[in-house]
């Protein structure tokens, strides 16, 4: 018996380590890809130049689709380590997460380099040295003011991803030292929740101190550390209700209602235009910068939150997140994320000089979207999802006695 209860207690961080599909999630990925997508758009076509309200609208775009992606990554990511740790289990195995991240990430940001360096862009003028091609095949480009907008522009906000991922099981340890062995499931609760506010004291203090400094040095861990801790303020509390808590009269609310959180995202977002907060590395007054990203924080709080705590699937909201194309878009988000950039640099001046097409916003708009979206499906089916099998195919094979899981 005691054998069998150890045998079950090792294979729970396995379970727990397992990816969980939450209805709505993939759909707020789409929107996370598309919100960046349509930011650049309106830039190559000189949109967010003008003056008006629509420019004040979509000048944010693009930050709030990146704040969106790092209160996903902060939710999904800490969800198995805080529950582990509220159900007094084993924590993940590190080895495990860190490979699966890095087969998550690199693969297809390699590709997208090369082809974005060598095959359409200067290279000499790019990479001018071994140091910079490291610099940029580990994802640290985000933390060189030279480099940070360099190779494939989007490719910053991956080096504070990167940084995070590192970051994350270290940050995991503080809430298990804090809490002890003999701590209940709600001390361990109160101190996660303190934990994680500590993250997010830290990362404003942090983002305060270089505002005075290049502007582009704001976009660095742990200054943007605070839309993870949004997210990992959800991972907390998602793995409270999943032992049977009962919630607060107003999380229930949102969970059969999740749409009300679309009122909250959409004042966060009016803050935002109405203050004409831009988005980007933009310098602005001290105040001004803190409230941006403070509304930010809101608005992936709004957004995702109620889907992230388990949003009622028969809500209208979740059923137009787990719409097929949304889904489908979701799935595929992270090579959109990739290649949109490079498909607006060539393919835009090609229809507009060969085909004679129209180089305004709104063609500009749907050529991209389309051909983004075919990339970006390529590189899902081709490699993406090969290599994410071939990952997990690994961690199931079975180890030889003797070999200590080495293999030839």
């Amino acid at each position: 018996m005691e054998t069998e209860a150890k045998a079950a207690s090792e294979a729970r961080p396995r379970r727990l380590a397992a990816v969980v599909h939450v209805p709505g999630l993939d759909g707020h990925r789409a929107i996370a890809a598309l919100l960046v997508l349509v930011f650049h758009v309106a830039g190559a076509t000189d949109l967010t130049d003008a003056d008006g309200l629509t420019a004040y609208i979509v000048r944010p775009f693009g930050a709030l689709g990146v704040s969106l992606f790092f209160v996903l990554s902060g939710f999904l990511l800490y969800w198995p380590f805080v529950s582990a740790h509220l159900r007094n289990d084993p924590q993940p195995p590190i080895g495990r997460y860190l490979v699966r991240r890095a087969l998550r990430i690199f693969p297809a940001y390699w590709l997208a380099f090369v082809v974005t360096v060598y095959v359409f862009g200067n290279a000499d003028r790019t990479v001018q040295d071994v140091g910079d091609l490291v610099t940029f095949l580990t994802l640290q480009q985000g933390y060189d003011t030279r480099l940070v907008l360099a190779g494939v522009p989007v490719a910053w906000t991956l080096s504070i991803e990167v940084t995070f991922y590192v970051f994350l099981p270290v940050f995991a340890l503080i809430p298990l030292a804090l809490a002890g062995k003999r701590a209940s499931a709600r001390e361990r609760f109160h101190i996660q929740l303190a934990s994680v506010a500590g993250l997010f004291v830290l990362a404003m203090l942090v983002r305060y101190l270089l505002i005075d400094s290049d502007a582009k040095l704001v976009g660095v861990f742990p200054a943007m550390a605070d839309w993870f801790a949004v997210g990992m303020v959800l991972a907390v509390l998602r793995s409270w209700y999943d032992l049977g808590r009962v919630r607060p009269r107003v999380l229930e609310t949102l969970r059969r209602r999740p749409g009300i959180g679309l009122i909250g995202a959409a004042l966060a977002f009016a803050g935002v235009v109405s203050l004409q907060l831009d988005g980007g590395f933009v310098r602005m007054a001290v105040g001004d910068h803190m409230v941006r990203n403070a509304l930010f924080a809101v608005f992936g709080a709004c957004l995702i939150g109620p889907v992230a705590l388990g949003a009622d699937v028969r809500s209208p909201l979740v059923r137009v997140l787990e719409n097929r194309v949304l889904r489908w878009f979701g799935l595929v988000s992270y090579g959109i994320y990739l290649w949109h950039t490079l498909v607006i640099k060539e393919l835009r001046p090609a229809l507009v000089e060969h085909l004679g097409m129209s180089s305004g916003f709104w063609p500009t708009l749907v050529v991209t979207i389309a051909a983004s979206a075919v990339v970006a499906a390529a590189s899902w089916y081709l490699l993406e999802k090969p290599i994410i099998a071939w990952g997990r195919r690994r961690e199931r094979r079975p180890v030889e006695p003797g070999t200590g899981g080495r293999s030839s």
